[in-house]
């Protein structure tokens, strides 16, 4: 089941907690214009080096470490910014846990945006998606926001929200998502997939071995149609022809 309304807030964070003051100070050290991050300078500074490969819950799972404990997502490749981040995740991750009770953080990501100083519509048409691997279909996707501003905003479908610093917020990605930030300052959010316990455990052995995996063909074909006809609502609202 997903969100009502496609947005829920879960818990404010203490942000005078250490564990969100070490993780957050560590991301906002980060150098965001480094080329190993950016997929788009325009577009998204999403930050693959911030897939992280040490989460508790999942580490002994054969496609969590095939998907992310590569060699290429070890302390070894990366900077020393991405490194101290790490160092400061698990603390993070547990604090985040103690908020959801029964809950696990089964993946988690950092996505980063600078700033654009006008509206770009044709960018924000190559962000829309939907997740659809066979995790995204059972665990919760939250955004933590560690730095906003007041024209930053996560879009699901035709619904924007703009999220304060400190709070934890869960939202669909079951439906056509993106993220934009018009703003003045860098955006950067936490993303982390929590997992109720006792879902984990009725799951049955093939869904559990299969769970990082793409979702059925089926399914995802579905997905890219509902984006495509989302895309055409998208550029008749805004009279992009």
């Amino acid at each position: 089941m997903f969100v009502v309304n496609n947005f829920k807030k879960i818990a404010d964070i203490d942000i005078t907690n250490e564990a969100y003051l070490n993780f957050s100070d560590a991301l906002l050290k980060v150098n965001w214009n480094s080329t190993k991050l950016a997929v788009s300078a325009e577009v998204l500074s999403y930050a693959p080096g911030f897939c992280f490969y040490d989460v508790p819950f999942m580490n002994s799972h054969p496609g969590f470490k095939n998907k992310w404990g590569a060699d290429d997502n070890s302390d070894a490749a990366k900077t020393k910014d991405i490194v101290n981040v790490r160092k400061y995740s698990l603390p993070f991750f547990e604090m985040i846990e103690s908020l959801v009770p029964n809950h696990r953080v089964i993946r988690s990501e950092v996505l980063a945006q600078n700033p654009k100083s006008t509206v770009d519509l044709n960018s924000e048409m190559k962000q829309i998606h939907i997740d659809h691997r066979v995790f995204h279909r059972h665990a919760r996707r939250c955004q933590i926001i560690i730095a906003t501003n007041k024209n930053s905003f996560l879009n699901v479908g035709h619904h924007r929200i703009s999220m304060p610093v400190g709070s934890l917020f869960e939202f669909n990605n079951k439906e056509v998502h993106w993220g934009v930030n018009y703003g003045d300052s860098i955006r950067i959010v936490t993303v982390v997939d929590l997992l109720d316990v006792d879902v984990w455990n009725n799951l049955d052995s093939n869904i559990k071995d299969n769970f990082f995996e793409p979702d059925d063909p089926a399914i995802i074909a579905n997905d890219d149609r509902r984006i495509e006809e989302f895309i055409l609502e998208f550029k008749i609202k805004h009279e992009i022809l």
